[in-house]
């Protein structure tokens, strides 16, 4: 059982490297999705209060997944793959863990990360069972975890 945790912690922290990428700008990845766009400030809560948290993913279902990393009053600026706006569509949603190395002088590894009072079927698109519509041009999104 051990072994599972561990095992599902380091899928976590694979699975939120890669989505998040290494960085390095240029015209690296694939090419940006055409068609319109919107922008969107999101705010992500469950049981009423704000996720302070977390990288939120949503998940178009087409090869399209835009993430955004919580900011201290629960909001997250959502960049399309490129640093532009997002597509425009219907996304599911998932809210990730951040995984955090293990303490200095540590002897075991730490068990898989959470986030505190979020029920661990939001960590995945196809268990969260939310989704969230993106239209063109700016807007503000309010996201309730239940």
């Amino acid at each position: 059982m051990r072994f599972a945790k561990k095992l599902s912690a380091l899928m976590v922290a694979l699975v939120t490297m890669s989505v998040l990428g290494c960085g390095g700008g240029g015209a690296s990845g694939p090419p940006a999705p055409k068609g319109p766009k919107g922008s969107a400030k999101v705010k992500v809560t469950h049981a009423g209060k704000p996720v302070t948290e977390g990288i939120l993913m949503l998940d178009n279902g087409n090869g399209s997944i835009i993430s955004g990393k919580a900011g201290a009053d629960g909001s997250f600026t959502m960049n399309g793959p490129q640093g532009d706006s997002v597509p425009v569509g219907s996304y599911k949603v998932s809210i990730s863990p951040e995984s955090k190395p293990p303490a200095a002088g540590a002897t075991t590894m730490p068990g898989p990360p959470k986030i505190e009072g979020i029920p661990e079927k939001f960590y995945s698109a196809g268990t969260s069972g939310v989704t969230v519509e993106v239209k063109e041009g700016k807007q503000d999104i309010t996201i309730e975890l239940k």
